[in-house]
């Protein structure tokens, strides 16, 4: 944007400027120079400006003045170096530059500025690893903020506490920072939606996914309303990471696709491939390792295009593991030297960790030992991994495991040891379970079988929860071997069962992940299908309660008349008399009553069975097929009624195959074609009445 000619023609301008009254021109001459992109040029452009501010400065003291604009522009010369100097990693430097910026802020109550450079000072300590530092100058912010009433700065202050307390573990304290900061923004504004997402961050680092799901999406749904995509991406992987920690594939997978759409929107490369390796960990965690091969590929690729060597190193690992547990040693040995090739060219990031401690378990002969464990030395001096203590355990285990390839017991169990020092102080259970293994797995390759049981079982007790198949299932067949080389078959015997317990628990996890994965590949056609065949289900289900209802309504009819003829024989019987005709005419009316009676129902052996029938159809039956018997009525009258073949043999007291030789006989009788529907022909029949 500005040319060098620029920058020394207005180099040149600001030397020959002369005069106490030109010195605010002067600052503003030097604030201009160092606002030149500083950062793009580099720290020695800031570095030069903050040289002839002090140039001026000390001119301006020996003529007896000192301008208020001008220290005030030696100021933002030096934030500006501090800033540049930070990003070039110069930390002690910055530090130094920062804190002269800071007192002139204070001694000119640029408190808005002042609590810019609070921040970036306390950023600068924690990459020091100097978080008591940091801490002790972000409430000096805090304390600031509130008494000049810059309260619209208040909600960052209280996050970057937060997210220091978080580092030193101080969980109650980060909490309490991140609502203040929410409370602090009520309006659903990007501050509002970064804290909320750093208290969900707390949530989800505690193992509580609930509330961590609440914050996050609230979280999600101010940024997707006011459309801030790079906060957006961030947040949406942290919400599918806790989703995946809850268990919830289905929906881990469908917010980190949302990442990476929002990522290729942002034509954010880097962004991109790191979403992808994020999506091929959650496939490998599931076996699912054909999926997490295609992820790990294409995350590769960009990486590789975005120019990010350690990304390509952690996936080059992981396409590593992936071909060894795929059973492909070729490919294996391929991933694994070329990641060990390339580990000289990258930095001291997460993922450099993470492809060291699956290089050096996985495949150990592809490697320099001696290079690899004075890197991984280096990588611990730097102390680069302030924010992730998971990161130190990782290389120590690593480091152990290199002691070990080359023979050095003592040297290796050391170097676990101090790796289970620092799980047992800060880190998770699971952590500390990986140690407990790691130093199980020497001793029992020693043929220390007592000290390897004793290690191991004191690893499972730290996994209480269970949740951890696969390394539970791990220690559980180590140990199996440890009590068979021990002789204590019985533990052994024991110890296989758990272990078997645990794979098939994995296996039906699998499965339960497989079915979730169906359910939701279901697409529109498979959708319609499954509707047609619901709409077709109610439909014979309204024709069955319609029928059902038709014969509810038959049967209570028949049962009114019923109770009429049985109250009139009642009456019959109750009559005394000793006249012989009046007795005989009461004999003939009750005989009358029970043939009509017998007329509508019928009794078959010791199990009398009651069949509803219909008497128009039994009627027209008899007059229009006088050669159907009466069995064969009534099972006409029955089909016309609906009912089912083996409800009407069970009425009748018959067989089903019975009931199909009087429809075959009826068929004959009613002279039908072949293929002709006998049920069509009597419900015809029934309607014509």
């Amino acid at each position: 944007m500005h040319s060098t000619d620029h920058i020394a023609r207005l180099r040149k301008k600001v030397h020959y400027t002369h005069g106490l009254r030109n010195l605010a021109a002067k600052a503003e001459l030097v604030e201009a120079l160092t606002y030149l992109k500083s950062v793009k040029e580099g720290t020695e452009l800031a570095a030069d400006a903050v040289a002839q501010a002090r140039r001026l400065l000390a001119k301006a003291q020996e003529r007896g003045s000192v301008d208020r604009a001008y220290r005030e522009g030696l100021a933002r010369c030096l934030h500006a170096q501090g800033a540049s100097l930070k990003q070039n990693h110069q930390l002690p430097q910055a530090e130094s530059v920062l804190q002269e910026a800071l007192t002139l802020y204070e001694e000119l109550a640029k408190w808005p500025e002042f609590l810019e450079c609070v921040q970036l000072i306390s950023a600068t300590y924690n990459q020091q690893n100097k978080h008591d530092k940091a801490i002790k100058y972000l409430n000096l912010g805090i304390n600031c903020g509130e008494n000049s009433n810059l309260r619209e700065a208040l909600p960052l202050l209280y996050k970057s506490k937060g997210d220091t307390l978080l580092i030193v573990k101080d969980w109650d304290g980060a909490k309490t920072c991140f609502q203040r900061a929410v409370k602090l923004t009520p309006e659903p504004d990007s501050r509002r939606a970064t804290a909320l997402a750093s208290l969900g961050y707390y949530y989800y680092s505690t193992g509580d996914t609930q509330m961590a799901d609440q914050n996050l999406r609230e979280a999600l749904s101010i940024l997707r309303h006011i459309g801030h995509h790079s906060e957006l991406v961030h947040t949406l992987r942290l919400a599918s990471l806790n989703y995946y920690l809850a268990g919830k594939v289905s929906e881990a997978f469908s917010l980190n696709n949302e990442a990476i759409a929002v990522a290729k929107q942002l034509d954010n490369t880097w962004q991109e491939a790191d979403l992808r390796y994020s999506a091929g960990e959650f496939h490998k965690g599931y076996d699912r390792y054909d999926l997490a091969l295609e992820q790990f590929n294409m995350s590769f690729k960009l990486f590789e295009t975005a120019g990010d060597k350690d990304g390509m190193a952690i996936c080059l690992a992981s396409l590593g593991f992936i071909a060894k547990e795929s059973g492909d040693r070729v490919a294996q040995r391929d991933y694994f030297q070329r990641c060990a090739l390339l580990l000289p060219q990258c930095g001291t990031s997460v993922k450099v960790v993470f492809a060291i401690s699956n290089l050096v378990r996985h495949c150990p002969e592809c490697c320099d030992l001696d290079a690899l464990r004075e890197y991984i030395d280096k990588i611990l001096r730097v102390g680069a991994f302030q924010y992730s203590l998971n990161s130190r355990i990782l290389l120590y285990n690593a480091l152990g495991d290199l002691y070990f390839a080359r023979g050095d017991f003592d040297a290796a169990v050391t170097s676990v040891r101090q790796a289970l020092a620092l799980a047992s102080e800060h880190g998770s259970r699971k952590t500390q379970a990986e140690c407990f293994l790691n130093l199980g797995t020497f001793h029992c390759r020693r043929g220390d079988f007592a000290t390897a049981i004793d290690l191991l079982n004191e690893g499972i007790e730290k996994l209480q929860d269970g949740l951890q198949v696969k390394l539970l299932r791990s220690m559980h067949g180590l140990l199996a071997d440890s009590h068979e080389s021990a002789g204590n078959h019985a533990k052994a015997l024991e110890h296989l069962r758990s272990m078997l317990q645990y794979e098939r628990d994995a296996e039906k996890k699998r499965q339960m992940l497989r079915l979730e994965q169906l359910i939701s590949e279901h697409d529109t056609h498979i959708l319609r299908q499954d509707n047609a065949a619901l709409q077709i289900q109610l439909e014979q289900l309204t024709k069955e309660k319609q029928s059902a209802s038709d014969t509810l309504q038959v049967t209570g009819a028949q049962l009114e008349r019923d109770e009429h003829i049985f109250r009139e024989l009642h009456q019959l019987l109750r009559e005394k008399t000793t006249d012989h005709a009046a007795l005989l005419e009461r004999q003939k009316k009750a005989g009358q009553l029970v043939a009509e009676r017998l007329n509508d129902f019928e009794s078959d052996g010791p199990d009398t069975v009651l069949i509803p029938l219909d008497h128009g159809i039994l009627a027209r039956l008899a007059d229009e097929y006088p050669q159907l018997t009466a069995t064969e009525r009534k099972v006409c009258a029955l089909i016309g009624s609906n009912v089912a073949n083996k409800d009407i043999a069970r009425l009748l007291n018959v067989t089903p195959r019975s009931i199909e030789s009087y429809r075959y006989r009826i068929r004959k009788k009613f002279d039908l074609e072949a293929g002709a529907d006998l049920n069509a022909v009597i419900a015809r029949l029934a309607h014509s009445q």
